[in-house]
């Protein structure tokens, strides 16, 4: 994930809650499946944009399953 999320591999040393609400977004990408549940609450409008147009690429390119949730 950090050749697809650059910024991630900068904050290793810090724990996923101390993260934005952006990058907390890109952190749980990685597993089967994934929930998105409210997943544009308290996120930037443009990395709404960024999410958005990534997750069709997860099932394509990571096998990974979206649901996504409003």
């Amino acid at each position: 994930m950090f050749s697809i999320f650059l910024v991630l591999k900068s904050m290793l040393h810090r724990c996923g809650g101390d993260l934005s609400g952006g990058q907390q977004q890109r952190l749980v990408i990685g597993p089967k499946l994934l929930i998105f549940d409210d997943w544009t609450d308290g996120i930037q409008p443009n990395l709404v944009h960024e999410i958005g147009n990534f997750i069709p690429s997860l099932k394509r390119e990571l096998g990974v399953t979206v649901l996504l949730v409003k």
